[in-house]
């Protein structure tokens, strides 16, 4: 998740990139197409946090739960950002903040500001390295109690 960050300033450098060389550059291109796979590569993160959420329910009456409180968290900041961040870019653009790039700076800034919660995450993953497999498995009584 940190790598969002390079993501959000590769729009400022894909236009600074543009502006020198034209759309039609190899150079375009390529940085292009860096970012384009950056960007790729970041959209495994909601894949494998939805993974691991389901992974760490204790029961099955907690999974819809926790399932509903992780999608909750991931779509209401993607419903909301849109106006708020297109607002902010025509303000920007518009009275020439920072040149039309003041979006790109808060958007940096407030993503850097996240990264604390990405360590965190880092150390999750680190510890996740030493869970063991269940032995009490509520996924496995169930389909055990359904055979019967």
């Amino acid at each position: 998740m940190a790598f969002w960050s390079l993501v959000v300033l590769g729009f400022p450098f894909l236009h600074w990139v543009a502006s020198l060389t034209g759309i039609k550059s190899i150079v375009f291109n390529t940085a292009q197409f860096i970012f384009f796979l950056a960007w790729s590569v970041c959209g495994f993160a909601w894949v494998c946090m939805g993974t691991m959420v389901n992974d760490a329910s204790p029961s099955a009456e907690a999974l819809s739960l926790i399932n509903g409180i992780s999608q909750i968290s991931i779509v209401l900041p993607q419903a909301i950002s849109p106006a708020l961040a297109n607002s902010l870019f025509a303000v920007s653009v518009d009275k020439h903040l920072l040149g039309g790039n003041l979006v790109w700076v808060l958007l940096f800034v407030f993503r850097s500001v996240l990264i604390k919660a990405d360590w965190i995450a880092c150390l999750a993953f680190l510890h996740s390295l030493t869970l063991r497999e269940h032995e009490d498995d509520w996924r496995t009584k169930q389909q055990d109690e359904h055979d019967d």
